[in-house]
C-alpha cells in the first residue's frame, strides 16, 4: 500500500473513533499529516469511501493480528491464556493504530456499527471475520481433543463460539464500565475456560 494513503488511513481512523463519523472533518486529518484535503481526495473520492476503507483496513489488521497470536505448537494454557490477553491485544493494535481501544473500545464498536449500518458490505465482511476466527478456534481445540488436553465430550464448534463471545463481550463491557480491569478479568476467564475444558 502506499505510504500517504496509509497515513491518511491511520489518521482518519484515529480522528473517526475519537470523533464518529460526522465529527471528523477532512481538512483536519490532512493538516495532521501535512497535506491538503485534495491529497486525500487523491485516494479517496469522498468521505464515505474514506471511512469505508478505513474499516476495511481496520478488520483486515485485527483479523491478522489476533490470528498471529496462537500458534500450533502452544499448549492450552498458552492457547487460552493468550485468547484472553487483552492487554497484550491492545497494546498490538495501539501500536498499529494509535488508539487507545483500552480506553476507546466503546467508541471503536459504535464506529464498527456505524459502519455496518452505512456500508452493507462490510456486515458480510465483519460477519466472514468472526466465521473465520470462530473456525480457526474450533480447529484450535481440535487439535487440543486429539492431544488429550480437552476433554472429549466438548463439542469444539459451539465451545468455539463461545469462547469468541465470551472475549467480545468482556471487551464490550469495559468499554462501558472503567471499573472493569480486563488484565484481571482477562486472567481468571481463562482459567475458569481451562478448567471447564480440562480433559
Amino acid at each position: 500500500m502506499n505510504e500517504t494513503k496509509e497515513k491518511i488511513l491511520l489518521k482518519a481512523l484515529q480522528y473517526f473513533t475519537e470523533n464518529d463519523y460526522e465529527g471528523a472533518s477532512l481538512n483536519k486529518i490532512a493538516r495532521s499529516i501535512g497535506i491538503t484535503k485534495g491529497g486525500i481526495y487523491h485516494y479517496f473520492a469522498s468521505k464515505d469511501e474514506l471511512f469505508h476503507d478505513c474499516l476495511v483496513f481496520m478488520f483486515t489488521a485485527i483479523q491478522d493480528i489476533s490470528m498471529a497470536m496462537v500458534s500450533e505448537d502452544m499448549t492450552i494454557k498458552e492457547f487460552v491464556r493468550g485468547l484472553f490477553s487483552f492487554e497484550d491485544l491492545f497494546k498490538a493494535l495501539a501500536a498499529m493504530f494509535n488508539i487507545n481501544l483500552l480506553n476507546d473500545y466503546f467508541n471503536f464498536a459504535y464506529l464498527m456499527f456505524a459502519g455496518i449500518k452505512k456500508f452493507p458490505d462490510l456486515k458480510l465482511m465483519i460477519g466472514n471475520i468472526y466465521t473465520f476466527l470462530i473456525n480457526e478456534l474450533e480447529k484450535a481445540l481440535l487439535r487440543y481433543q486429539q492431544r488429550g488436553e480437552v476433554n472429549k465430550i466438548l463439542d469444539c464448534n459451539a465451545l468455539a463460539f463461545e469462547l469468541g463471545a465470551m472475549m467480545e463481550g468482556a471487551m464490550l463491557v469495559a468499554g462501558l464500565d472503567k471499573d472493569f480491569d480486563l488484565k484481571i478479568l482477562g486472567n481468571t476467564m481463562a482459567e475458569n475456560v481451562l478448567i471447564m475444558v480440562k480433559a
